[in-house]
């Protein structure tokens, strides 16, 4: 079994450079997978971590156009901070013929949005939160996959994500240092459950947002 890099916001060197186009490009160029921020601007949807206040550098449209540009087929994970835009979304991502992304952490009202529009949608799982939506129910599809975050600590055992992944979800594995944790012990006990692990019981696939995503 692989896993798949996502960049935390882009493959930045710099904190200033976090969810750019120069830290979007370069990871692109170095065939990681891309997580960023969606919010609202006047009803379009933009790249921002936190709500703008002003001008944005990039609306994700010209995300997309990026992307494109670049001819990738990495995965984008996009994290939605504002209510309202899976419409916008589904239409630009049916636009731009993107077909690897995911979408989360969007509140569970404006998720029902996003599950009935069709779109690829995964749901948090962490010491604080229990996922929703594993199975179809009264026309509301299921989730594709899960964001396995852990604030504090890695309360999961390893067993968690080969459930999983049986089941046919995909799981993305939040890193330590985005929590401000070390991540090295952390790491190695993922490499070995990767090297470890049976293939062909496991449906889902496994991904990784880091901060480093060049190290890993």
């Amino acid at each position: 079994m692989e896993i798949e890099r996502l960049a935390h916001r882009g493959f930045w060197h710099q904190p200033s450079e976090k969810n750019t186009q120069i830290a979007f490009k370069r990871a692109l160029e170095a065939d990681f997978g891309i997580e960023t921020d969606l919010r609202d601007h006047g009803g379009i949807p933009v790249i921002s971590h936190d709500p703008p206040n002003g001008p944005v550098e990039l609306t994700f449209e010209q995300f997309l156009q990026l992307y494109k540009e670049q001819d990738s087929d990495a995965t984008l994970a996009l994290n939605i901070k504002a209510d309202g835009l899976a419409a916008p979304v589904k239409r630009l991502l049916r636009d731009y013929e993107v077909q690897r992304y995911f979408v989360f952490d969007m509140s569970i009202p404006d998720m029902l949005h996003y599950l009935r529009a069709g779109l690829a949608t995964f749901c948090r799982q962490s010491e604080y939160e229990n996922p929703g939506f594993l199975a179809a129910e009264d026309g509301i599809p299921a989730i594709q996959g899960i964001w396995l975050d852990s604030f504090r600590s890695i309360w999961y055992s390893t067993d968690v994500i080969r459930v999983h992944l049986q089941q046919g979800r995909d799981v993305c594995l939040v890193s330590p240092e985005l929590h401000r944790r070390d991540h090295a012990s952390t790491w190695d006990q993922w490499r070995h459950f990767v090297a470890q692990t049976i293939t062909e019981d496991m449906h889902g696939k496994l991904l990784l947002c880091t901060d480093y995503p060049d190290q890993f």
